[in-house]
């Protein structure tokens, strides 16, 4: 009985050291809690794609985002030289985060009647952001159109926009 209890704990023994290795973590990404964060503060576009067609931007004073709280307002040069040389448009959306989600989706709702403008994902790494999305009347029209859940490669319809953060 000791022989057959010895055998039997040799071959557990001996089968575990033939275990298959576990595939290594993949690599950690931003904190999506920290994004909300991460995303405060003026940036200017600097490209945009669209399924696979680059349109590179030149440094264009007229293409900047100001995001504060969860407001998303485009804003221009103030001619008359106002604060921060920005003049704020009535222009804006509201921001609605899912941080529970890998890349973090974003909606762009309308403040007027709650409707999705535009729907995607983001991401912050240092002063660059990339926001992919798709228009939400493309959504709601039912042509076939899903949030985009990836940067690359851009789903069909969507656009990748790349923005740099503005230094004050």
């Amino acid at each position: 009985m000791r022989v057959r209890l010895f055998v039997a704990l040799l071959a557990v023994a001996s089968l575990t050291g033939f275990a298959p290795v576990p595939k290594p973590r993949p690599a950690k990404g931003p904190d999506p809690k920290e994004i909300a964060k991460s995303m405060q503060g003026t940036w200017q576009v600097v490209g945009t794609e669209r399924a696979g067609i680059k349109a590179r931007l030149t440094s264009s004073p007229t293409r900047h985002i100001q995001i504060t709280d969860n407001k998303w307002q485009n804003v221009y040069p103030n001619d008359a030289g106002g604060p921060g040389g920005l003049r704020v448009t009535s222009l804006s959306y509201n921001i609605i985060l899912d941080t529970s989600k890998s890349p973090v989706t974003i909606d762009l709702q309308r403040p007027a009647n709650n409707t999705v403008y535009m729907s995607g994902v983001v991401t912050v790494e240092g002063d660059t952001m990339k926001f992919c999305y798709i228009l939400g009347s493309r959504l709601a029209s039912g042509e076939g159109a899903s949030r985009p859940m990836s940067f690359d490669p851009i789903p069909p319809g969507a656009t990748l926009m790349t923005l740099k953060r503005v230094k004050p």
